[in-house]
């Protein structure tokens, strides 16, 4: 009977455990991230998190392991390492712009590669550390030893492939795991060193190297989060999401936060803060004492010897403030081989009040002993007949009473989800209602609540379209029947409508009138008040005065330039002055103009006076600006009447011309009739120029 009730007890104690771990997840402040959790460091308890015990992707957080092995594994940091690789080796991932930039024979420091790997997470600074570490097939032997490692803490969730945190389904951990590695890792001196305190340099090689501080919260040697200490942030390999492994401090209390696949680098330390903040607000120590422990006593042989299993020490819980001792539920876990042989026990505290901090609160270490029975435990009554003893009655009441405690706690868990649930669907429909625009939703709404109230369509339209003394039919408060003809109603709706459409236009109407008469206040006369023109005295002048003086002014002007006249002198190359007769001799040649002798008809003259304009536009104005000059068979220069006796002689004559020299540059043919410049071959070997019509 006892076996079967303990049986029984286990079961609903397990149920019910297994109940309240179903709200264990989102306690504390939203974060951005697909997992995250922050642990108490010094007690190791989850405050609160989100899929802490699922499995993922670790990326280069990865290095932080390897450091601490490397830690655990040398005593020497100060030895030098000569590196056997180059960083753009296809072994080592990422580009050369996310390494250090080692080189084959390049010699350094373990100390300066460990302030690398804290500093950034350098992918080749790992490799060097792992190589130092196992010259021979490193890669593997790097990843049994922290395998190795981190199931001597006890981890489960936690399994490493590569040193470099590359994607790979063999390659997690759990971010409650990890939270504790790094709370453990911070116990040691050395690790807690370059965790804490940031390196700007390094030498590799005798060469100066800066490294580049992954974690942002870094300004400098203080910090942008008054508490923080310390932390790495990296770029997960295989996409642009980041992960965080951070701690701070604040009056004794550390918390380490582990934060994975963040959006951006804004929310990830936003997210984190705000945890901290809540870690440190919210929170605070409660000591247990180890009469609030229960004690369990185990038969080892039957009624001759047992085991006493107690917590003999205080235990120090850090909990919310919204939770005490009476929300703590204690759990004595006893492995099946447990005896003198396996004297081992766990006490397991957990809490009920999952809304603001994480379920588990921690397991500890019982102590074990084994003692004798010092007085005759009476037998059992066999005698037929016999029934339930006084020992069974109070463990049948028990049980009743839990399962009624039970019951109640389902019954409020249950009734509080149906209230948010009912609040959530409340405000849903709120903010439905105040976003709708639809006309047709209004009014139905609008029916519904005049259903409600017991007030017709017709007081409804009554009341929505103005109608008021002037509706010859007043509106009739009923159940839900209208009242009145269809014809009245329709009317007053047009009434109400043609009087709605009266009133807009009148306010349409006074508001812009107001308007108008208000920008004339505004800036009408303020306007006329500050722009005037004054005389030389200051005095300010009408429209009248301004309009003569400016008509005084601009006759003034009009004599002034009257009275100014212009001279030009013009002098020939020898510097004489020349007069009239001499400058009109010679623009008869200028460039504006050109006179020559004009022989021919009518048209063939027009024709030579635009070849002339022609060779102007074309740039071929110094052959223009040249005088000519006709000869007379003496060698006399013959002026303009003598050339036209010639021009006339030769007319008639028709004598042929040896040679024809055109005007145009280009030195095209000449139009039949065109006006050309000859040169005639006189007998005494002189040649004489004449302006003629060419030839056929």
């Amino acid at each position: 009977m006892k076996k079967i009730i303990a049986i029984f007890l286990s079961v609903i104690l397990i149920f019910t455990m297994t109940s309240i771990s179903f709200f264990a997840e989102g306690a504390g402040p939203e974060i951005d991230g697909s997992a995250y959790v922050m642990i108490n460091s010094e007690t190791n308890q989850v405050l609160c998190g989100n899929e802490v015990e699922r499995e993922v992707d670790p990326s280069s957080l990865t290095s932080l392991a390897i450091a601490y092995l490397y830690i655990t594994r040398t005593s020497d940091l100060e030895k030098e390492i000569t590196v056997n690789f180059n960083a753009s080796d296809a072994d080592v991932p990422g580009s050369i712009s996310d390494m250090l930039g080692l080189r084959r024979n390049n010699t350094v420091t373990a100390s300066d590669l460990l302030a690398a790997v804290f500093a950034n997470a350098y992918p080749d600074a790992v490799r060097a550390l792992a190589e130092d570490l196992y010259p021979e097939n490193y890669a593997e032997s790097t990843v049994e030893a922290i395998n190795a490692l981190f199931a001597e803490m006890g981890f489960s969730n936690t399994q490493f492939s590569n040193i470099y945190g590359e994607y790979d389904t063999e390659h997690y951990i759990s971010v409650k795991e990890y939270a504790s590695f790094i709370a453990e890792a911070l116990k040691n001196e050395t690790f807690r060193n370059y965790f804490t305190t940031p390196r700007d340099t390094i030498t590799i090689s005798g060469r100066t190297t800066t490294l580049s501080d992954s974690y942002m919260q870094r300004e400098g040697d203080s910090y942008r989060y008054s508490y923080a200490i310390g932390g790495l942030d990296v770029e997960h390999l295989n996409s642009n999401s980041r992960s965080l492994a951070a701690a701070a401090e604040k009056d004794g209390v550390e918390l380490v936060v582990i934060i994975i696949n963040s959006g951006s680098e804004e929310e990830l330390y936003e997210g984190a803060e705000s945890l901290f903040e809540y870690g440190f607000n919210e929170f605070s120590y409660i000591a247990l004492s180890p009469a609030a422990i229960p004690v369990r006593e185990i038969d080892i042989t039957e009624n001759e010897e047992f085991a006493k299993i107690f917590y003999e020490h205080t235990i120090d819980i850090y909990l919310h403030n919204s939770i005490g001792t009476e929300n703590l539920l204690y759990h004595i876990d006893v492995p099946e081989d447990f005896g003198k042989d396996n004297p081992t026990a766990y006490l397991e505290i957990t809490q009920s009040q999952t809304d603001y901090q994480y379920e588990e609160i921690g397991r500890y270490p019982m102590t074990v002993t084994f003692e004798t029975y010092n007085t005759i435990v009476p037998q059992p009554n066999e005698t037929e007949g016999g029934g339930l003893s006084a020992i069974d009655i109070i463990i049948i009441v028990i049980i009743a009473l839990l399962l009624a405690a039970i019951g109640v706690i389902f019954w409020f868990v249950f009734q509080k989800k149906k209230r948010n649930q009912r609040r959530a669907r409340f405000r849903k429909i709120e903010k439905l209602q105040d976003r709708s625009l639809n006309p047709k939703d209004m009014r139905e709404r609008e029916e519904k609540e005049n259903m409600r109230r017991g007030i017709s369509s017709v007081a409804s339209e009554v009341e929505n379209y103005g109608i008021n003394e002037d509706y010859v039919e007043p509106p009739v408060i009923v159940e839900t029947q209208r009242t009145g003809t269809r014809e009245s109603i329709e009317a007053a709706k047009e009434a109400a409508k043609k009087k709605r459409e009266e009133e807009i236009k009148e306010y349409e109407r006074r508001i812009s009138e107001e308007g108008k008469t208000e920008r004339i206040e505004r800036f009408g006369k303020q306007t006329l008040d500050r722009t005037y023109v004054t005389n030389e005295k200051g005095e300010k002048l009408s429209l009248e005065d301004i309009k003569n003086d400016f008509q005084k002014r601009a006759e003034r002007s009009r004599e002034l330039n009257k009275e100014k006249t212009f001279t030009k002198t013009i002098t020939n190359e020898e510097g004489i002055i020349l007069d009239k007769e001499d400058i009109a001799k010679l623009n008869t040649h200028s460039e504006k103009k050109i006179s020559l002798p004009r022989t021919g008809t009518a048209e063939t003259l027009e024709n030579a006076k635009r070849r002339s304009e022609e060779a102007r536009s074309d740039g071929n104005k110094k052959e223009i600006k040249q005088r000519t000059t006709i000869l007379s068979d003496e060698g006399k220069t013959l002026d303009k009447k003598a050339v036209e006796a010639i021009n006339d002689s030769s007319r008639q004559k028709k004598e042929p011309l040896e040679r024809t020299i055109l005007l145009n540059a280009e030195k095209r043919k000449a139009k039949p009739g065109e006006l050309v410049i000859k040169e005639i071959k006189n007998p005494d070997g002189t040649v004489t120029k004449i302006l003629a019509p060419d030839g056929e």
